[in-house]
């Protein structure tokens, strides 16, 4: 089975990037949004993004039983990511003790990241932190993963 779960992981990386080039596109032509105004963080934001959330599937995938189960849990564990990263409400308007949680939360570096490229006056360098701090969650959640998989396959043999 663990070849499964890397397939798997594999799959939600490439679909991913498909995913975010479609909403990106509709919000640069619906809303106008100045998505390309910093274009080489844009991309290197989106795909740190799309690897942190592939390397959290890949870890659901590995801890539930069935993909019923992984997807519920994918599920609510990225809305509770969501509102505690500021994703649904701004992180300005939040009590100081939540602003601390948004501030370690991937959402939260994913969203503060892409408000960054957005801004047309900002400098790469907020982005491009956001993206490294994505790109950490990723591979420490892929290395939690592979050792869980590894302690598993030792008690199964």
């Amino acid at each position: 089975m663990p070849g499964f779960f890397c397939l798997q992981t594999a799959a939600e990386v490439v679909a991913a990037p498909a995913q975010m080039a479609i909403l990106i596109v509709f919000g640069a032509t619906a809303f106008g949004l100045p998505w390309l105004s910093h274009p080489l963080e844009l991309a290197i934001l989106s795909l740190a993004f799309c690897l942190a959330g592939a390397a959290l599937g890949g870890l659901f995938g590995l801890l539930c039983r069935t993909e019923r189960q992984a997807g519920s849990l994918a599920l609510a564990v990225s809305m509770v990511l969501a509102i505690l990263g500021g994703c649904w409400y701004p992180a300005s308007i939040f009590p100081s003790a939540m602003k601390a949680v948004s501030r370690i939360d991937p959402a939260g570096w994913a969203m503060d990241g892409f408000l960054s490229v957005l801004s047309p006056t900002s400098g790469s360098g907020r982005a491009m932190g956001n993206a490294a701090s994505l790109a950490f969650f990723a591979l420490s959640v892929l290395l939690l993963t592979a050792i869980i998989s590894r302690a598993r396959r030792a008690t199964l043999a």
